[in-house]
């Protein structure tokens, strides 16, 4: 009874803890991390990529080259970066 009861507080947890505000960008293989669960169905494991890519500005400056300066103008740099999440789903 105490492992059943230690299960169902656990499952409660990753479910709760799973949720995701993000349902917009998801590509689903989900799995069943374990079958027949106390709810009536199993949760999934879905992942899906979170993606974080962005555009950093570099201000213009002036950069010394022997005995004179050189300028280089003000530009942006695109970073391509990101993380797959995994979320719990009913």
């Amino acid at each position: 009874m105490k492992r059943f009861l230690m299960l169902g507080l656990i499952v409660s947890a990753l479910a709760t803890m799973g949720v995701s505000a993000e349902a917009g960008h998801r590509h689903h293989w989900g799995r069943h991390i374990f079958h027949g669960g106390f709810f009536g169905r199993s949760p999934i494991l879905h992942n899906s990529w979170h993606n974080t890519s962005h555009y950093d500005y570099h201000p213009g400056q002036f950069t010394r080259h022997r005995n004179h300066f050189h300028y280089q103008p003000g530009h942006y740099d695109w970073h391509r970066t990101g993380h797959w999440d995994t979320h719990l789903h009913h």
